[in-house]
């Protein structure tokens, strides 16, 4: 009978270091993967510290190129308002002085050739 309790205890025994080198083995996995994921916050950290006033700098950049989007926009229609007025003005002009529009233009042109139509270049 005390063969038997001995085995039954050393049974006993042997399951209970196996568990303690399993719980072992676990703690050392995660122990290795606590390690890594802090060594992946403090490189996160790292980088993203300043990711706040970049982040702030960039919404201000925004604000200012929305801004200066809506200037160009009133600067454009204001440039079409006047050069819509000096076309305008250069047709009343025309209108009232008599001339066509291309007329000048056209007449010299004309001269120009028909001086030297009849002329050869040997």
């Amino acid at each position: 009978m005390l063969t038997l309790v001995l085995i039954f205890n050393l049974a006993i025994a042997g399951f209970c270091w196996y568990l303690v080198w399993r719980i072992f083995q676990l703690r050392r996995a995660l122990t290795g993967a606590a390690d890594a994921l802090i060594l992946a916050e403090r490189h996160t950290h790292r980088v993203l510290q300043a990711a706040p006033e970049q982040w702030l700098q960039g919404q201000i950049n925004t604000h200012r190129l929305h801004h200066q989007y809506q200037f160009a926009l009133l600067r454009l229609q204001q440039v079409r308002q006047l050069l819509t007025l000096l076309g305008l003005g250069r047709f009343i002009w025309r209108q009232y002085a008599g001339k066509p529009e291309a007329s000048t233009r056209s007449h010299r042109f004309l001269n120009f050739r028909g001086k030297h139509a009849g002329r050869s270049r040997i």
